[in-house]
C-alpha cells in the first residue's frame, strides 16, 4: 500500500475500511495501530470547479468535501458553468480540478471525429493526449453517463418509436415532433447536430425548445416536447416513465468521468490522487443513479447527498466488493534481467496487497510464457506491445506510436481472454549494438550502414539469442527489410543476457540488445540507428487472464499505478543495478516499490 495513502487514511478515519480496496485483506485499521511516519505532504489550495447540472454538482461536492476532510484548503467553484467554461478555466489556471467525461474530452476538447465505444480505450487515449496540455486524468469511474434521447413510454408506443432511426423516419415522414434541449448539446459535434447528421433528419427550428439541461426531464414529463435530451445515469428516466431511444447506429461515445487536474497542482499536492481514487472507484452506475435521483426526485441538496455518499464509504455501505477479493495468482516472466525485475515487482506488490502468489518468474522465453498464459498455467506476465502485435497476433506491419499499438493489442487480445493492464511509459524496443570504436572503424552508424558493409564483403559476426533471430519482428525481419544476411557460421547463439558481455569481450562485432539496458552506455556501446524504422514499439504491460481479473479486479488496482511510474530512466537504472552492479533482481524490485511508496515492506 502506498505510504501517502496511509497518511490520508489516518487523517480520514471515515475511510478506514477502504484499505481493503487498496489490496489488503485486513477489513479495517484498528485505532491503536499507528501508521508509519513518512514525510507529510504540505497541502495547498485546490480550486474545484464543475459543470452546472445535477450529476456534476454532486461530483464536484464529493471532491470538495473529500479534499477538505483530508486537510486541503478548497476554493469551491462547483457549478461554474458549461463544458467550455470549465475547460477554459482549467487550462487558464483559474480552477485546478473538475470532473470531465472521456467522450467529451475526446471529441469536444481534443477534436476527434470518430467516437470510441470502449471505456478503457477512450480513457487511455484521452489521458495520453491531454498530458500534452499539462492535464492529468486521475482514476476513471466505472459508470458511463452517455447522452441519451428520451421519450415518454406512451408517446413512443403511439408513434412507433423505439430507436433513433425510428425517430428519424417519423420526422422525415412529416411527423410532428418537438425537442427540449440545452444549447451545448444541440451545437456540439458529439451532441444532437452529430446525431441529426448521422441519422439523416432535422427538427424544425421552431420546435426546438432551449433550456437548462436539468429542466428537460420536467418539460418532457409535462408534455412541453415529444423528445428531450438527457443523461444515461439520471434517476428521473425510470421514475418519470421515460425510455431511452436505442442509439442503433452507435453514435454516442462513452462518457466515463474522471477528476482532471492541472499537472502542476498534482505535482505540488500528490495526495489529491490518493484521496479521490478510492472514491472514484466506488461510483458505479447504480450508485450514481441513486445519487442523482436523491437530488432530482427527492429534492435533496447536492452537498448533503455528497456528504452522505462519503459517509457511506466509511460504514462500508458503498465499498466495491470485488476490489477486496484476493486469491492465488500465478506470475510468470521471461528469462532476462528486465523481465525478472518486472516479474518480482508484480509478485511483491500483489503479495503485499494480500494475494497468494505462485512465483514462476523466469519461466522461459516469449513463446513459453504466452502459451502458459493461454493454457491457464500462469495468470499474469509482463508482455511488450510490439511483441504481442507481431509475434502473438500475427501482424506484419509494425506500429511506431506507443498508444496506438497498446490500444490495438489490448482490443484484439481481449478476444483471446487476455486483459492488458496499464502500460508503462518506457519503450524497450530491440536494438543492434556495436562497440563505439568498432562502429567508428567500420563507418557504421545505422543498420543500413551495416547492411552495406556486409554486402560489400565486410567481416561481421553476430551475438544473438534463438528467439530474436527467428521471430518476424526480430533479426530475420531486419535482414529481409535491409537486404543483407550474416554468414551462418558467424552467428553465435547464446542467452540474451550474455550478448552484452560477449560484445564487450570482442566475441562478435554486433549483438542484439534491448533499448533500456543499462549496459549499453556503461560498456561504451551504441545502438545502430533503425533508419528504415523496422522495429515496433515495445512498451510493457501486465497481461492477465480475463477470468482471473474478473475474479480479482484488485490486481489492476495494485499494478496500474506501478506501471505508470516506470519511465525509461527508472527502468535503465533498475536494469543497471542487476546487470552492472550484480544486485539480485528481487532486491532491486523491492527497493523500487519501497522508494516509490507502493509497499511498506517486502515479504
Amino acid at each position: 500500500m502506498r505510504k501517502s495513502t496511509l497518511v490520508i487514511l489516518a487523517l480520514l478515519s471515515a475511510f478506514a475500511v477502504m484499505l481493503s480496496a487498496c489490496g489488503t485483506t485486513t477489513p479495517a485499521v484498528p485505532t491503536e495501530v499507528e501508521a508509519p511516519e513518512p514525510p507529510v505532504e504540505e497541502k495547498g489550495l485546490i480550486v474545484v470547479g464543475s459543470k452546472d447540472f445535477t450529476e456534476q454538482f454532486i461530483l464536484g461536492q464529493i471532491a470538495v468535501l473529500a479534499l477538505q476532510d483530508a486537510g486541503y484548503e478548497v476554493d469551491d467553484q462547483v457549478g461554474l458553468g458549461g463544458t467550455a467554461v470549465n475547460r477554459e478555466a482549467l487550462l487558464a489556471g483559474e480552477i485546478d480540478l473538475y470532473w470531465e467525461y472521456t467522450g467529451t474530452a475526446w471529441i469536444t476538447h481534443l477534436g476527434h471525429e470518430d467516437p470510441i465505444t470502449d471505456p478503457q480505450e477512450a480513457f487511455d487515449k484521452v489521458k495520453a493526449e491531454d498530458a500534452g496540455n499539462d492535464l492529468v486524468w486521475m482514476t476513471m469511474a466505472p459508470f458511463n453517463n452517455t447522452y441519451t434521447l428520451m421519450m415518454q413510454q406512451a408517446t413512443g408506443k403511439a408513434l412507433g418509436v423505439e430507436t433513433i432511426s425510428d425517430l428519424a423516419e417519423y420526422i422525415n415522414g412529416g411527423g410532428d415532433a418537438s425537442l427540449c434541449i440545452n444549447q451545448e448539446f444541440y451545437a456540439r459535434p458529439d451532441g444532437f447536430r452529430g446525431v441529426e447528421e448521422l441519422y439523416g433528419f432535422q427538427f424544425n427550428e421552431d420546435q426546438v425548445i432551449m433550456m437548462d439541461s436539468g429542466l428537460t426531464y420536467k418539460a418532457l414529463q409535462d408534455g412541453q416536447c415529444t423528445t428531450a435530451m438527457g443523461f444515461a445515469t439520471d434517476g428521473r428516466i425510470s421514475a418519470f416513465g421515460f425510455f431511452n431511444m436505442v442509439d442503433d447506429l452507435q453514435f454516442f461515445p462513452v462518457y466515463n468521468p474522471a477528476p482532471v487536474i492541472r499537472a502542476e497542482v498534482l505535482d505540488a499536492n500528490p495526495g489529491v490522487a490518493d484521496v479521490l481514487t478510492p472514491i472514484t472507484q466506488a461510483l458505479t452506475t447504480e450508485t450514481m443513479m441513486e445519487l442523482n435521483k436523491r437530488v432530482d426526485i427527492d429534492e435533496e441538496d447536492p452537498i448533503d447527498v455528497a456528504r452522505d455518499f462519503l459517509d457511506s464509504l466509511a460504514s462500508g455501505a458503498a465499498i466495491v466488493p470485488e476490489a477486496m477479493e484476493t486469491g492465488l495468482v500465478v506470475i510468470g516472466s521471461k528469462d532476462f534481467s528486465e523481465q525478472y525485475i518486472l516479474g518480482y515487482i508484480a509478485a511483491i506488490a500483489l503479495e503485499d496487497a494480500g494475494f497468494e502468489v505462485d512465483d514462476q518468474v523466469g519461466l522461459g522465453g516469449t513463446a513459453v510464457n504466452r502459451e502458459a498464459l493461454l493454457a491457464g498455467e500462469i495468470d499474469l506476465y509482463w508482455e511488450y506491445t510490439g511483441t504481442a502485435w507481431i509475434a502473438h497476433l500475427g501482424h506484419e506491419d509494425p506500429i511506431t506510436d506507443p498508444q496506438e499499438c497498446y490500444d490495438k493489442v489490448k482490443a484484439e487480445d481481449a478476444g483471446n481472454g487476455v486483459a492488458w493492464l496499464a502500460m508503462a511509459p518506457f519503450n524497450n524496443t530491440y536494438t543492434l549494438m556495436m562497440q563505439q570504436e568498432t562502429g567508428d572503424a567500420l563507418g557504421v552508424e545505422t543498420i543500413t550502414d551495416l547492411a552495406g558493409y556486409i554486402n560489400g564483403g565486410g567481416d561481421a559476426s553476430l551475438c544473438i539469442n534463438q528467439e530474436f533471430y527467428a521471430r518476424p519482428d526480430g533479426f530475420r525481419g531486419v535482414e529481409a527489410l535491409y537486404g543483407f544476411q550474416f554468414n551462418e557460421d558467424q552467428v553465435i547463439m547464446m542467452d540474451s543476457g550474455l550478448t552484452y558481455k560477449a560484445l564487450q569481450d570482442g566475441q562478435c562485432t554486433t549483438a542484439m540488445g534491448f533499448a533500456t539496458d543499462g549496459r549499453i552506455s556503461a560498456f561504451g556501446f551504441f545502438n545502430l540507428v533503425d533508419d528504415l524504422q523496422f522495429f515496433p514499439v515495445y512498451n510493457p504491460a501486465p497481461g492477465v487472464r480475463q477470468e482471473i481479473l474478473d475474479q480479482y479486479p484488485g490486481i489492476a488496482t495494485v499494478l496500474d499505478p506501478i506501471a505508470e511510474t516506470l519511465t525509461t530512466e527508472k527502468m535503465m537504472d533498475l536494469n543497471k543495478r542487476v546487470d552492472i552492479d550484480e544486485e539480485d533482481p528481487q532486491d532491486v524490485a523491492c527497493d523500487f516499490l519501497l522508494s516509490e511508496g507502493f509497499v511498506d515492506s517486502c515479504p
